[in-house]
């Protein structure tokens, strides 16, 4: 018997700046033209929540294959089980500073498993009081100063992580999570 779980998938570097833009309601139909169920998407940057029996990485191949046919241009899309997003949020080790201010608690998750060297090299690269920690398959980075400011851009990130990466702030993943509670 295949269970149905709920999904989050993050789709990256869409509605940014101005560049690949992608409607919302597009973005759904993509979503369930590939067979996903319950589809919804939050805020305009590629966040989408479905069912469906097919695993992550599976479907993370056919949603990029799906979102290149439809509008045009490549975008990297990392899907998570919901149930793997509580543990990874409920066991974050920013969230204190989160409480404070969430928009500088950023969870970024990669298409791989993290690199053993990842949290070493962007230490290096980090300004001032930036903390990274990394997890699996992810990266928890607070950025005190804002990520404006950053030294440690999406490059960088992907370099050190040794996958593509996309990253999410505290309060959209908690957003994503209790939709689902």
């Amino acid at each position: 018997m295949t269970t149905i779980q709920t999904h989050a998938a993050f789709v990256r570097g869409i509605n940014v700046g101005g560049r690949n833009k992608v409607p919302m309601k597009a973005l759904r139909d993509v979503c369930e033209k590939i067979g996903c169920e319950s589809v919804e998407t939050l805020l305009q940057t590629g966040n989408v929540l479905f069912s469906g029996v097919a695993s992550e990485k599976d479907l993370e191949s056919v949603f990029e294959e799906a979102i290149e046919s439809r509008f045009g241009f490549f975008a990297s899309v990392t899907i998570r089980k919901v149930v793997d997003l509580v543990e990874i949020f409920e066991t974050s080790p920013f969230a204190d500073v989160a409480a404070i201010d969430p928009s500088r608690v950023i969870l970024y998750f990669s298409k791989k498993p993290i690199r053993v060297e990842a949290q070493s090299e962007l230490a290096k690269r980090a300004a001032g009081q930036e903390v990274i920690r990394t997890f699996n398959d992810g990266l928890w980075i607070y950025f005190p100063n804002g990520i404006g400011r950053s030294k440690l851009t999406p490059a960088v990130i992907d370099k050190a992580s040794g996958s593509a990466s996309t990253g999410r702030n505290w309060k959209t993943v908690k957003t994503l999570i209790n939709r689902f509670e």
